[in-house]
């Protein structure tokens, strides 16, 4: 029965009082009583949690993979100076197609440098090369040219990368009467290795470090310098980022007549060429000259000659880089797809 007159309008005073007087831990307590009822629920239904915490899981780990991806390769930029003119030379045979970069030789870089006065190039070795510590552990080496630091534009956090007075001919640092009685060949670290192997003591630089002593001459390395915390290498040629810069072994003169398909080639654009111009000019030499000038390969195992190259394409290296990403993203859309078709 409804309640009126005075009597009833002062006990709905007195309700209302009631109920706007509740303490904060009254809703705290109604929460905490929603999640026993939802975790009964569940502990009932072992194959319907089961489903959701896989599918709640799967969705978490979706998204901070798509965040990583996609941060990595749309939103943070390159740490290279003027990276749309930065370009990978990607020559092919096109009767012998291959998802990978294909090795060029000295002889063609040349080729390339000459015909187009506005290109500068860099050469970085095909293959990389296990750097042993002495612990046992290899590190990634990977040798690159004299042009390197001056084409990507990023030159060592602390140190340099050659000496002006680098001796060539003995492939070291260090010589002393008639010949060289220490051969310690260069270096860049990366900063990585600089904190985790030398707790970033910036005394590293200038350290030699001898790994062999044949005939009373000491073989090692000497570091050189150190590569900034950003560094991201230029070329995605499978596995690991390098842990150690090293030049060439060769001395300049040497890889101009070097016709070994061997190295990748990185070009730096001039401000006053188009990258369309550039490239039609590279693959017109590459067409008329490659023939003329084929390159081999295992010279010293029954001389095979490689096929000369029929087609040439730039790609700037933001593309390169960002392209072995793509399986990863096809990875994860499939994912969201079959998690949506789950839900």
């Amino acid at each position: 029965q409804a309640v009126s007159g005075p009597s009833g309008k002062g006990h709905a005073a007195h309700r209302d009082q009631r109920l706007g007087s509740r303490s904060p831990w009254t809703a705290l307590n109604g929460v905490v009583g929603d999640v026993r009822l939802a975790t009964r629920s569940l502990w009932r239904s072992p194959w319907f949690a089961g489903s959701t915490i896989i599918v709640l899981g799967a969705g978490i780990a979706l998204s901070a993979a798509v965040f990583a991806v996609v941060d990595g390769v749309l939103f943070k930029p390159l740490p290279y100076p003027g990276t749309d003119r930065l370009v990978v030379i990607d020559a092919r045979v096109t009767s012998q197609p291959s998802s990978k970069l294909t090795p060029v030789s000295s002889v063609e870089m040349e080729m390339w440098a000459s015909a187009v006065p506005d290109l500068t190039l860099t050469a970085v070795s095909a293959m990389a090369s296990p750097f042993n510590r002495k612990d046992g552990v290899n590190q990634v080496l990977r040798n690159v040219d004299e042009h390197f630091f001056d084409v990507v534009g990023i030159r060592p956090e602390l140190g340099s990368f050659l000496p002006e007075d680098f001796d060539w001919r003995s492939r070291a640092i260090g010589t002393s009467g008639q010949g060289p009685r220490e051969m310690y060949w260069p270096i860049v670290i990366s900063h990585a290795v600089w904190r985790e192997d030398y707790g970033m003591d910036p005394a590293v630089i200038g350290r030699r470090i001898t790994r062999s002593e044949t005939g009373g001459i000491k073989f090692g390395v000497i570091v050189r310098g150190i590569l900034p915390a950003h560094f991201v290498f230029p070329l995605d040629l499978g596995g690991r980022q390098p842990d150690v810069l090293a030049p060439e072994g060769s001395a300049p003169s040497q890889r101009q007549s070097n016709r070994r398909r061997n190295v990748h080639v990185l070009a730096r654009i001039g401000a006053s060429a188009s990258m369309a111009a550039v490239e039609t000019r590279l693959r017109e030499v590459t067409q008329r000259e490659s023939g003329l000038r084929p390159s081999t390969d295992n010279v010293g195992h029954n001389a095979t000659i490689q096929q000369p190259f029929d087609a040439l394409t730039l790609i700037p290296v933001a593309v390169h880089l960002g392209a072995s990403s793509r399986p990863a993203l096809r990875l994860i859309a499939g994912g969201a797809v079959v998690l949506l078709l789950i839900i």
